[in-house]
């Protein structure tokens, strides 16, 4: 894959995308040498927002019936059971593992 058409992922901070400083890290797939990505490097003020934003969400979180969170667990679940080709895909690039290794390793059914 080319470098120019490698995706550039960005930090998710306080429910917004967030393309972090300047440099990049290359994700490199270890078996091949290609490069399937990039991430932001970040920043010291990307981490500290994210652990503002954090500490701001844990009353809320916190605040919420146990039957409601786990209902939006469960919706995330479902979600990445939903992309999970996509994910699987991802995790081989980037790990150079075996395609079929990646399976939903992730989806838990709940008992509460």
């Amino acid at each position: 894959m080319p470098v120019d058409s490698v995706n550039l992922l960005a930090h998710w901070i306080d429910g917004m995308a967030i393309a972090g400083g300047a440099e990049t890290i290359e994700v490199v797939n270890p078996a091949n040498g290609a490069i399937v990505g990039r991430v932001p490097a970040g920043t010291a003020r990307d981490v500290d927002d994210a652990v503002r934003a954090a500490r701001s969400a844990l009353p809320g979180w916190s605040g919420t019936p146990v039957a409601e969170r786990v209902a939006i667990v469960k919706r995330i679940s479902n979600g990445l059971e939903a992309r999970s080709c996509e994910i699987a895909e991802g995790i081989t690039a980037e790990m150079g593992s075996p395609a079929q290794w990646p399976a939903p390793f992730w989806r838990t059914d709940f008992a509460w």
